[in-house]
């Protein structure tokens, strides 16, 4: 065994039998504070001691009982008194001015919604801002008697294969469920709207059914590491694997979201596939590295820069191709090797309006370009 693999099964098996004997973590969310500690006001404003005792079931049930305040099911808006049995979603408190976060899919072709806590207290709420693009969207529950209880928000960040995770939501209307699993990958792509995708997206195994969607997924401490969104399946049904809009994202997105209603992505203006031994053999690349542009949309960013698309189409694997187009191989300072970096970067490093260098490998020789960057079309447009 080497001694990377050996290290990690020595930090699992102390990290689990911690959890047998009862440890202190030091974190933001989910557990019943130290005695003598107060509730901060707002998200993240101090790194609080929560004391553990007990089973990884245990804790996993702590997690659970911290967090039922702050999950609600969201359902269309009907005539008072009356909430429809099926949730379209669920959603969670993020912060105590009852604003909630949820999926822009579960919101999508509504105003207002019925917005039910565990503790059965239904309320109004409307859109203040929705993002489809990371599917994302923000309701806002007004009611001055209610205290809101918002999750604190985790770092997905750091995340590894293997962790446990546990998502709380509303499948087929059953309100308050949790599932258990662990993160089964990260910085996968998913599709959004149009041919856009949404990059850093967090995999895991943990069960997630139509209406889960817009819930929490969770850490072992309770703290909100991404937003379930997706399930690949071939009937609408859990089939293994599940996906989550990471807590990095949310917390760029969401409070432009508040403010201002929309947030807005950087763009530039292309599309295209990643690179394959078969395309770098056909265009004589040294490396099979990089986007390769088959696509630049007119009067885009990439358009102004000169940004150049395929010419010809070749049949590759019983596939067309168009090649010959720029082989986008670096942004700024950093390395691009697969479409994945590219939108990382663009999501992560960057604003509307700012320029960036594209270097690229056009006829066998590297370039660099210098493009402004704009924000992406309404989608349909």
């Amino acid at each position: 065994m080497s001694s990377k693999k050996l290290s990690a099964v020595l930090l699992v098996a102390v990290f689990l039998a911690g959890l047998q004997a009862g440890i202190v973590y030091s974190d933001h969310a989910g557990l019943s504070p130290v005695d003598g500690e107060e509730e901060p006001d707002v998200i993240k404003e101090e790194v609080r001691s929560y004391e553990v005792n007990g089973s990884l079931s245990e804790v996993r049930s702590e997690v659970f009982q911290n967090s039922r305040e702050s999950v609600v099911s969201i359902n269309h808006a009907t005539a008072e008194g009356f909430v429809e049995e099926t949730a379209v979603g669920s959603g969670f408190v993020y912060d105590r001015e009852g604003h909630i976060i949820t999926n822009n899919h579960v919101v999508a072709g509504g105003e207002v919604f019925d917005v039910t806590f565990l503790d059965d207290e239904v309320y109004e709420a409307e859109i203040v801002g929705n993002d489809p693009y990371t599917d994302l969207a923000v309701l806002k529950v007004d009611d001055a008697e209610r205290d809101f209880e918002p999750l604190r928000l985790g770092d997905s960040t750091e995340l590894m294969v293997g962790e446990d995770a546990l998502a709380i939501g509303n499948p087929f209307g059953l309100e308050g469920s949790m599932t258990s699993g662990i993160i089964s990958h990260t910085n996968r792509m998913i599709p959004a709207v149009e041919q856009f995708s949404i990059p850093n997206v967090i995999q895991t195994d943990a069960p997630i059914n139509p209406g889960n969607s817009g819930g929490p997924l969770l850490n072992i401490k309770g703290e909100v590491i991404g937003v379930n969104t997706a399930i690949n399946t071939q009937d609408s049904t859990f089939s293994g694997v599940g996906f989550a809009v990471p807590v990095s994202t949310v917390e760029r997105v969401v409070p432009e979201l508040i403010s201002t209603g929309t947030y807005e992505h950087p763009w530039l203006g292309v599309s295209g596939m990643d690179v394959t031994p078969d395309i770098a053999e056909e265009m004589d690349l040294e490396e099979s590295r990089g986007f390769l542009v088959v696509e630049v949309v007119e009067d885009s960013p990439a358009d102004m820069a000169g940004v150049q698309a395929g010419e010809r189409e070749e049949e590759i694997r019983g596939s067309e191709i168009i090649l010959g187009g720029d082989v986008i191989v670096g942004i700024e300072d950093e390395e691009i090797t697969q479409l994945n970096e590219v939108l990382n970067y663009l999501s992560e490093k960057t604003e509307v309006g700012d320029t960036i260098t594209l270097t690229v490998i056009r006829d066998g020789e590297e370039k660099t370009l210098d493009l402004t960057l704009e924000g992406r079309p309404d989608p349909g447009s």
